[in-house]
């Protein structure tokens, strides 16, 4: 089956990329205003109010695009499935892993910060531009693409997954999840192997065989999952 999500991914990725750029460059504007002539460490307290400042807009597009492909593959299979239920479901997965996402991007944040702000106060003649320019990268639009391309992935393959859980509920006939390379990974070293191989439900509704977690395998990872009736 084609992936239902190839005609819908571009859009996602541009939404969540510029997102992503604006609440990066956002974070590097409140970082740079941290350093004054007497620097000031930016202890515990600043980056839990940056995991807010991150949580509270990604979560709503990471909800969104799982209900998107929640949507496109009850489509693809034929099967209606419940909006209420998706939309709940999308709901609390979005909620709980946006919390982890963002503490997970802060933290690479924050190491580059604190690497550089301890070099900008041993290094005698470092100005505040050259702090700048040492955590640019960090906050900058590669990074921002990388991280949508990846979660858009992730969003992508949560709410399939939602929605095959709510098939097999609704019709008692299990489903079996089938791995799908995208174009540009045809030759990546962890995507290749596992182009078109299956995962079947076990007796609890878990996958026990075969590959053991679902995309992105890896960052910028565009495969998908579709699902097929045994």
């Amino acid at each position: 089956m084609p992936d239902p999500f190839n005609e819908i991914r571009p859009t996602r990725e541009g939404l969540l990329a510029r997102l992503m750029a604006r609440l990066l460059g956002e974070q590097k504007k409140r970082v740079t205003a941290e350093i004054t002539p007497v620097v000031i460490e930016m202890g515990h307290g600043f980056w839990l109010t940056e995991n807010e400042h991150l949580q509270l807009p990604l979560m709503p597009q990471l909800q969104s695009a799982a209900e998107e492909a929640a949507g496109a593959m009850a489509l693809g299979i034929g099967i209606g499935v419940d909006t209420g239920f998706i939309n709940l479901e999308a709901l609390e997965w979005a909620t709980t892993y946006s919390y982890d996402l963002v503490q997970g991007l802060n933290s690479t944040s924050r190491a580059v910060v604190e690497k550089a702000l301890a070099e900008y106060i041993a290094t005698p003649g470092l100005t505040l531009q050259d702090f700048t320019d040492m955590i640019a990268p960090t906050f900058g639009p590669i990074r921002a693409e990388m991280i949508a391309v990846t979660e858009t992935t992730r969003a992508y393959y949560e709410g399939g997954a939602i929605a095959a859980r709510k098939i097999m509920m609704d019709t008692g006939i299990e489903m079996v999840e089938i791995w799908n390379t995208s174009n540009d990974e045809l030759v990546c070293e962890i995507c290749a192997p596992l182009n078109l191989t299956a995962r079947y439900p076990g007796p609890q509704g878990d996958y026990e065989y075969g590959w053991e977690d679902g995309p992105p395998a890896h960052p910028r990872c565009r495969c998908g999952v579709t699902y097929e009736f045994p």
